[in-house]
Parts: structure tokens; sequence; C-alpha cells
């Protein structure tokens, strides 16, 4: 038995029970953005009940909408399934400067493969152990001869800073 779902667009979109409104809008040519591509992470695709019964809020729904918009009857169009007729309205957009969803679009696929530089490099450094009990090099010292240094090389906050961790890690 299909259902009949009235947009504020004034389109009536006749849907197969259990589809959800992004489907059925997708289907029917109207276009609900889904950032997250419809797996709730988002609240682009959110819509507004104007007439017939919200269904109950999804776990999403509570994460991504809150419960202020929940009580004012918003849902995720991807997660709300449709059990009778409803009157709906997509939501304008958000401000969403919080967030950053990266996908496969057209832009992205001319770029190719990209590399992203932390300007972080992880290097083993094998410092050999002191052999005599009264070894008179420090830890810092050995470490920077390891890697071709001296403590000329480094800046003083750095050296500090590591004295301070070397001390912290021997009475650990």
């Amino acid at each position: 038995m299909p259902i009949r779902a009235i947009r504020a667009s004034r389109r009536t979109l006749t849907v197969a029970p259990g589809t959800t409104i992004l489907k059925a809008a997708h289907a029917g040519g109207v276009d609900i953005t889904a950032t997250c591509g419809g797996r709730g992470r988002c609240t682009s695709c959110r819509v507004k009940f104007l007439a017939g019964l919200p269904p109950p809020p999804t776990i999403m729904d509570e994460v991504q909408l809150g419960d202020d918009l929940v009580r004012e009857g918003y849902r995720l169009a991807c997660q709300c399934v449709l059990h009778e007729a409803v009157t709906v309205q997509p939501a304008p957009p958000l401000d969403e400067r919080a967030f950053q969803i990266l996908g496969a679009g057209p832009g992205v696929r001319e770029l190719g493969r990209v590399t992203l530089d932390s300007g972080i490099a992880k290097q083993v450094v094998k410092v050999t152990l002191p052999r005599e009990e009264h070894h008179q090099t420090s830890d810092l010292e050995q470490l920077l001869e390891a890697v071709g240094l001296t403590t000329a090389d480094v800046g003083p906050a750095v050296l500090r800073g590591c004295r301070q961790r070397s001390a912290t890690i021997r009475r650990a």
C-alpha cells in the first residue's frame, strides 16, 4: 500500500512503506543534500514535519539534532522511515563551520593522488649504553651525537625541555 508524502514544495510523492524520506525525495526528483552520504552523521538532510505524526527519533536524530530540534519536529531524512502520509519541509542549511567532510567529488578526482606531509619524520636512533660506571656524557648528548648534532645545534628551550623530560623519566 503506497504512502503519499506531501512536500513543502507542493510536490506529492508516492512512496513504498519503509522507505526513508531521503531515498523517496531523491527518487522523486526532490533535491535534499546529504553531506555524509545518508549515514546520519551530519544535519544537512534534516526536515521538519509540518503535517502528520513524526516517527520516534532515532539515536542519530538525537545525537545530531539534539533534544530541542527533535521536540520541534525535526528529523534526519536519511534516518526517518515513512509509515504514513506526512508533509515535510527541508530545513535551510546550517552554518556548519565546525564540520569538514571530505568526499571524492569530481574536483577531488581530478587532482589524482594527494600526499599530505606532516613535516615530521620518524627516525630510529640506537644509542650505546654506557660501559663505565662514571660515564660523563648525558643521555641528550648521546642522542644528539647519534643523529649527527651537538648541543650547539639545538636551541636552549629544546635542551631545557629534554633535560626536564629525561629527569621525569628517570624518576618513574
